[in-house]
């Protein structure tokens, strides 16, 4: 895969292009968003979203 390389990317009826950054970034906040379980790849997705709350609840990040 190049920097170059797109990706399409379907999700509720929308289609997106987006680059393989872009791509593996909303890839993986969705698997934080709905994915549940346990083990520690869970724990890190459960920390990341305490992360991003405290941020959002600081008005240091917009989602």
């Amino acid at each position: 895969m190049t920097s170059s390389t797109k990706f399409l990317f379907a999700m509720g009826g929308e289609v997106f292009v987006r680059s393989a950054e872009r791509f593996v970034q909303r890839v993986e906040k969705e698997r934080g968003r709905y994915v549940r379980g346990d083990g520690p790849v869970f724990a890190l997705y459960e920390t990341v979203k305490a992360i991003e709350d405290v941020a959002i609840a600081g008005g240091r990040l917009h989602v």
